[in-house]
């Protein structure tokens, strides 16, 4: 007898047997395992990490140097530290970094602009100049003195003011040195200092 196609298919995919004379569809299990991003039984489940592409911008020449960056770093800590000694809510270093930001709109400060760098310290030494100038600054910011001979000896170096220094002392507070100067005429001296511009 020719077997047909149909008993073919059945016998080949083990689909029909006999039980007890009784013709009887087997169950058919199908065990699928599988690893990796693909399973499957039934269904078809794809799982796919996304692909995140991060995007480095490398600082060059039109950006602030190592330097600035240090210098503004420092500035940004000092008045961190002098806020927590004379204000009520003193801000903490994100807080202070943030308004830098929103001011010179910058994404982070190696890619600052170069051309902000000088106006980025000024704006810093600004906040630090009124936050010393307040009232309760001596008596409450440790070595309030230390600190104004610090920022003046490094602003006359930096722009070459050495001859001007001696000059402005005699004649304005007949003293030879900073520390002849009372808490009062320090900060007069440390505001005529910082209102110098480096020359072109």
């Amino acid at each position: 007898m020719t077997e047909t196609r149909e008993d073919k298919v059945r016998r080949l995919f083990g689909e029909s047997k006999k039980i007890k004379g009784k013709e009887s569809v087997a169950q058919v299990s199908q065990i699928v395992s599988g690893h990796s991003n693909i399973v499957a039984a039934g269904n078809v489940t794809i799982h796919q990490n996304p692909v995140v592409v991060k995007t480095q911008a490398v600082p060059g020449a039109l950006h602030i140097s190592q330097e600035m960056a240090f210098k503004l770093r420092e500035l940004v800590s000092q008045i961190v530290a002098i806020e927590a000694n004379v204000k009520r809510d003193p801000r903490n270093h994100p807080a202070v970094w943030g308004a830098m930001r929103r001011k010179f709109k910058y994404s982070t400060l190696p890619l600052m602009p170069a051309r902000q760098g000088e106006e980025a310290e000024a704006y810093l030494r600004e906040q630090i100049g009124r936050l010393m100038s307040s009232k309760s600054a001596a008596a409450k910011v440790p070595d309030y003195r230390l600190k104004r001979y610090r920022s003046i000896h490094s602003r006359v170096k930096e722009l070459g003011l050495e001859d001007w220094k001696a000059s402005y002392l005699a004649e304005h507070f007949g003293a030879e040195s900073l520390t002849e100067l009372t808490d009062e005429d320090l900060e007069r001296f440390y505001r005529a200092v910082f209102s110098k511009k480096p020359k072109a």
